[in-house]
């Protein structure tokens, strides 16, 4: 049994796996796009976002052999994320290129991506489809 460690920063808010690659939401650092390499086992950093933003969820967006990333901050800002090492501004795909942002009104805390598949009778159709809600924060009983 193989066995792999990787130091993340400060505070991580979810981790969401796909294959061999690992996407970490930081409430403090954003986003990190992780692999995990074996023979030998190891994780290897391959993209960051710079932007200080306090994500709360992150998740992947599959569709049509590509993958986006879609963030959701303490604000109520779902951004996507792209990794695209051949565009010059992600210097060699180290870093994670910011697409669009999109207001949702209120914060999120918790998604969750639903996978389907094409049906024949229809010619485009979403591979992956993301469900946003806040969870109410558990009640404290009150001091009598």
């Amino acid at each position: 049994m193989g066995l792999a460690f990787l130091d993340v920063q400060i505070y991580v808010t979810r981790i969401r796996v796909f294959k061999n690659l690992i996407l970490i939401s930081d409430v403090l650092r954003s986003i990190w796009f992780v692999s995990l390499q074996e023979d030998p086992y190891k994780f290897t950093v391959i993209g960051k976002d710079l932007q200080q933003v306090s994500v709360m969820t992150g998740d992947f967006l599959v569709h049509e052999g590509s993958v986006t990333f879609i963030t959701t901050d303490k604000m109520g800002i779902m951004r996507m994320i792209d990794f695209d090492p051949a565009d010059p501004d992600s210097l060699n795909g180290e870093r994670l290129l910011l697409r669009t942002e999109f207001a949702l009104g209120k914060p999120t805390t918790q998604s969750r991506v639903i996978a389907r598949r094409r049906t024949a009778e229809e010619e485009v159709a979403p591979q992956t489809q993301i469900i946003y809600c806040k969870c109410p924060s558990p009640s404290r009983p009150s001091r009598s």
